[in-house]
């Protein structure tokens, strides 16, 4: 059975930036969702939400099955859902924006996106306590995956470490 395992990052200041990165990169899909939203007389704008923070805008949600749809929308079967009528030139036109609506997922330097072990997915969890940087995941990947890491950036760490350092820092 494999168990859980802790990395500590030697390069905080790379994931500083990143994270500085990141913070403009959601703070600029957030204002483009507030301007859309404001098109629709401020509905709430729904869409696919992906495993690692990332979020594609997709429709708006009706606030009744009997709600007047503006052109370019059509209605979700059997939903209160709006989405773009991609058959008329206003829905084509809307398809397009929401593209735009897009906030990628969380790609974190030198962290694979997702590996493998014994037939699992393993999605590797990054986040900052107090100063440093510490990625953790709950099986131990193959090895061939680990691979994938970037040494420069990450060395294992023993999880005793990591919980030390998360209680400290409460």
């Amino acid at each position: 059975m494999s168990t859980a395992i802790a990395m500590k990052c030697l390069a905080p200041d790379v994931l500083d930036s990143w994270q500085e990165f990141r913070d403009i990169q959601t703070a600029d899909y957030d204002a483009k969702c507030d301007a859309f939203r404001l098109t629709l007389g401020g509905k709430d704008l729904i869409g696919c939400q992906f495993f690692k923070g990332g979020f594609q805008v997709t429709g708006y949600q009706m606030r009744s099955y009997k709600e007047e749809l503006p052109a370019g929308w059509r209605r979700e079967r059997n939903s209160a859902i709006a989405v773009p009528a991609k058959r008329t030139p206003e829905g084509k036109a809307i398809a397009a924006e929401l593209k735009n609506l897009y906030l990628p997922d969380h790609a974190h330097p030198g962290v694979p996106k997702w590996l493998h072990c014994d037939g699992y997915s393993i999605f590797p969890s990054v986040h900052k306590i107090g100063d440093d940087w510490w990625l953790t995941m709950s099986r131990t990947p193959y090895e061939k995956d680990m691979e994938d890491f970037d040494s420069a950036l990450w060395a294992p760490a023993k999880l005793s470490e990591y919980y030390a350092a998360k209680e400290d820092a409460e």
